[in-house]
């Protein structure tokens, strides 16, 4: 195959399919060793490491950029900076998690307080293996890159149904998901520490190097994190922010159930995934527009290709795809699969669009971001009634963000210029 861009994809496409088709594996699976009260629990608690994870996936992309413009390692010191302070903002949040755990019990109606604690030592370990994908995404090694998450997504079953079969708990489902965590970062170390040595964190000289670790260079990249973080803690708003407002607003029953419509519907996300991850180091501030931009269409066609059959079979058989891959029981809340999917899909789309103009360092996107995450959380506080009325909102705010991405995709500059001049005239 002669369009490396097009041969990436597919390679990136398939592992990322298997991972999926594990991923989902998954929830079928607990779904019929657990009851709907723990499966919610389970869910809402991986809803929280999504989000919390961000910051890792910021990380990640920063170096993503760096090593995709930089083959020649000239940039392998700066690197393994910003891996050493990911790790230590990961501690920071272990700390923060572990002091709030008995609140968040309290308040997400959970049963114990124990898978808090897993959760909170994943942060870290999920640090270092995101920082080291990212690395292998960044040097175009997306087969590595596809067998780490694949290495993840089996044991992450396999030892989910080994902690649970002889007593179904949310903490020994997240034992399983901690010990699988633990391998894969093994198997990426394996691919990558040669290159890119694993730095020795201590603790005790932190704070006494932090003016050296944070040297010019390095704030540079940091600054362009920040703006990475605010974009994709959006995404992730946009698509998981669903299961924690309705274990908060409504009975764990009901929240169980909804968690496994949402864990179905998420598919149509996960399988785009690829299709942002190869678009990201393709696209390049040293490409033309029209480079660029045909490179974005490449995107938007395999997307909808991956989307639209998806989205059409759960529309036409929701009762049948539930009782399929998560079993009978959640047939209940059957009607809502098509409206889900609707907002994944808006959701795939604007991730998409928000990885393009992270490639091309355009930080205007922010406006649209900082609007969309505002207009979710209004929203989710002052309109949750019915289930349906949550995941209407998410419908709205998705489409909205997703119209002003096509505007900025035009030309951002003139689109700020035409509502600046709308405002004069208005005033």
């Amino acid at each position: 195959m002669n369009d490396n861009f097009l041969r990436n994809n597919v390679i990136f496409f398939i592992g990322s399919m298997s991972v999926a088709f594990l991923n989902y594996l998954y929830y079928p699976v607990m779904t019929r060793l657990v009851d709907l009260e723990t499966f919610g629990e389970i869910q809402t608690l991986i809803s929280i490491l999504t989000q919390i994870t961000v910051v890792t996936s910021v990380f990640g992309i920063v170096a993503v950029n760096i090593t995709s413009h930089d083959k020649d390692d000239s940039k392998k010191a700066l690197v393994s900076k910003i891996e050493k302070v990911s790790i230590i903002f990961m501690l920071a949040i272990f700390f923060l998690l572990v002091i709030l755990s008995p609140s968040l019990k309290e308040n997400l109606q959970f049963a114990s307080i124990s898978p808090f604690f897993i959760l909170a030592i994943l942060l870290p370990l999920s640090a270092i293996f995101a920082f080291r994908v990212a690395y292998l995404q960044g040097q175009h090694e997306f087969k590595s890159l596809s067998i780490a998450n694949l290495i993840f997504a089996l044991l992450k079953l396999l030892l989910g149904v080994l902690a649970v079969i002889t007593l179904a708990s949310t903490f020994r489902a997240m034992i399983g998901i901690l010990i699988a965590q633990t391998l894969a970062i093994a198997y990426a170390l394996k691919k990558t520490i040669a290159r890119l040595p694993l730095f020795k964190l201590d603790l005790r000289k932190i704070r006494a190097s932090r003016l050296k670790l944070l040297d010019r260079e390095l704030v540079k990249e940091l600054k362009y994190g920040s703006f990475i973080f605010l974009i994709l803690f959006s995404v992730t708003i946009f698509y998981t922010f669903d299961i924690i407002v309705i274990k908060k607003f409504f009975s764990p029953t009901e929240a169980g159930l909804y968690s496994g419509i949402a864990t179905v519907s998420r598919i149509i996300f996960f399988a785009n995934m690829s299709v942002s991850g190869v678009l990201l180091p393709s696209v390049k501030i040293t490409n033309s527009k029209s480079e660029n931009h045909k490179l974005l269409l490449k995107s938007l066609i395999i997307m909808s290709i991956i989307s639209l059959p998806i989205l059409l079979v759960f529309a036409l058989f929701p009762e049948q795809i539930l009782s399929l891959l998560i079993g009978h029981k959640y047939t209940a809340f059957a009607s809502l699969l098509p409206y889900l999917s609707v907002s994944v899909i808006l959701a795939s789309f604007i991730n998409l669009l928000f990885y393009y103009f992270i490639a091309l360092r355009k930080y205007t996107i922010i406006i649209p971001a900082i609007a969309g995450l505002m207009g979710i959380l209004l929203l989710s506080y002052l309109s949750h009634t019915t289930i349906n009325i949550v995941v209407y909102n998410f419908i709205i705010v998705n489409f909205i963000i997703a119209f002003a991405l096509i505007l900025f995709l035009f030309d951002a500059k003139k689109v700020k210029a035409r509502f600046k001049h709308g405002a004069t005239n208005h005033a």
